[in-house]
Parts: structure tokens; sequence; C-alpha cells
């Protein structure tokens, strides 16, 4: 479905603060977006963001609750799963339940967040050049990063992978345009891939009023 001649984005959260993160740098370029909480808004538009609260519960139960919501998803042209950039959560099991549910093909990983001081090089997701499990954020008390090396995260049910390194914003930038066959992709990252993906799917300003909404 498109709106305008835009592609549909559909942005399934693990947390608000993610929801809002994924759909901000489009609502910045003129697009309007709506957010729901736990399910799918009742008001179309063309960015969609879902917080599916599955950071707040176990594995198994974040993995059912990213599954439902991805299939529904699914329709939108371009599915954006958000990714804590320091790698905290239920990673690898929303993925892989995503993967499966929404149908696409391939998954591009690029968790990197440049303007934050999150980095990947070599595969390795670093904070402020150390490896996010040896940081702080390894130590976290209810979701502690155990892994740096982004192959570690990949389910093993997914074989076709595009894990992106990236120092800078415009490195993410320019390796997200250039990746073909956008629509059989699910891309998994943090608000830096939000802000590529943006460039690269809304290059101009559709509204000179752009609105977000909170719903449900």
């Amino acid at each position: 479905m498109r709106t305008n001649s835009q592609p549909t984005v559909g942005i399934l959260a693990d947390d608000l603060t993610s929801a809002a993160d994924g759909a901000g740098p489009f609502v910045e370029r003129g697009l309007r977006a709506v957010v729901g909480r736990g399910r799918l808004p009742a008001v179309e538009e063309t960015i969609v963001a879902v917080d599916s609260g599955s950071r707040s519960v176990d594995a198994s139960a974040a993995a059912e609750l990213s599954a439902g919501l991805a299939a529904r998803l699914a329709s939108r042209q371009i599915l954006y799963k958000t990714v804590d950039s320091t790698l905290r959560g239920h990673v690898t099991a929303e993925l892989e339940a995503a993967f499966r549910a929404s149908g696409r093909k391939t998954l591009v990983f690029a968790p990197a967040f440049p303007t934050a001081g999150r980095t990947t090089v070599s595969g390795i997701q670093l904070m402020d050049g150390v490896p996010v499990a040896e940081t702080g954020y390894g130590r976290d008390p209810v979701h502690p990063a155990r892994h740096s090396r982004l192959v570690e995260l990949v389910p093993a049910c997914i074989n076709n992978v595009v894990i992106i390194n990236a120092t800078t914003q415009g490195d993410l930038d320019r390796e997200i345009a250039a990746l073909p066959e956008a629509e059989s992709i699910l891309w998994a990252g943090a608000p830096g891939m939000a802000m590529a993906l943006a460039k690269r799917f809304a290059p101009a300003a559709a509204a000179s009023n752009p609105v977000a909404v909170a719903a449900g």
C-alpha cells in the first residue's frame, strides 16, 4: 500500500521510546506517523509504529508479541524492527519471531547509532570504542548486553543476513541507500538506521504540518 506515492513504513519496537525514535526521523522529514501501544492503531498513516511492550516480559513472551505484530505489519512496504544500540533486550528471540512472521527474505542488521557513540566495527558493537558487553551495559541488572559480536545475536534460522559496519551516520546512510529489494528486507537497527531509512524513503518533505499521534 502507498500513501500519495510514498512507501508505507511499519515500525515494530519493544518499548514506547523506541517506537517514537523510529518514527521521529520520518516525521522530521514531513511525513505523518501514528504510534500504537500493544496493538496497531485504528488510524492509518504512512508511518505506523507499534510499541509491543516486549522489553518488560521474558524472551518467550517477547517472541510471541513480536510475531503477532510483525504479521500485522507485514503488508507495509518497509518493515523496520528497532533494536537497542547497546544490544539490550530480547534481541535474538524478537528478530527470529519478526523475521518468520513477516515473510521477509533478508535481515539487514545495523544497530550503530554513531551520534550517540555507538558504532559497529568488524561486526562488533562498540560504545565509545569499547565492546558493549564490556561496558556498564553488560552489567545491566535487568537486560544486560551479553554479546558484542553481532553475528552471535543473529538467529540460526536466518540465512540471508547483511551486517552493516558504521562509524558515522554517513556510513549508515550510504550502505542503507545502496541495498536493493527494500521490500523483501526486515530492517533491524537503532535510531541511526531510522535516520538512514527516512533519508532513503522520504527524501523530500511530504507535508508542511507533520503530526505524530499516540494511540491505543
